[in-house]
């Protein structure tokens, strides 16, 4: 009796181990998709670092224009409705220039956990493939015990 139990208790061992180690490197917190998700959001984080750094440079030659231009102080000032001193202008109410412009500094970019299993679900459904596994092996063995039993 032991000994036809022996083998189908090392196969369900090694079947719940086998699962075990698959479920987790492809599935589990630190798996495969784990990791590929994260290079994922690695690559959105380092383009959302380039586009704010050129929207940084942008801004910058911007400022300095507005310290160090006469010309840009003009314009803008213009469009603001301030004039020269004998300049006669007509103003016109509405949605001017700057009120419509906005400077969008990059998306927010939150890193969202990735969907993986849990250690609990991993080894929940590796006892169940390994309990499983066992009682098809035990019942397997049973039936090849009995067809060796025969008497001549």
């Amino acid at each position: 009796m032991m000994q036809r139990l022996c083998m189908p208790i090392l196969m369900a061992i090694w079947i719940t181990i086998g699962f075990y180690t698959g479920l987790s490197y492809f599935w589990g917190p630190s798996g495969e998709r784990a990791m590929k998700y994260l290079l994922e959001q690695k690559k959105n984080l380092e383009k959302n670092l380039e586009e704010l750094s050129a929207q940084g440079t942008i801004l910058q030659q911007q400022v300095l224009s507005l310290l160090y231009d006469p010309e840009t102080l003009q314009e803008y000032a213009r469009n603001l409705g301030y004039g020269k001193p004998n300049e006669k202008f007509i103003r016109i109410q509405g949605k001017g220039p700057l009120q419509g412009e906005s400077y969008p500094i990059g998306a927010l970019i939150q890193i969202k956990t990735p969907v993986t299993l849990s250690h609990e679900q991993i080894l929940l459904f590796s006892c169940g493939a390994g309990f499983f596994s066992f009682i098809v092996l035990l019942f397997f063995s049973w039936g090849f015990s009995k067809r060796k039993t025969y008497h001549y």
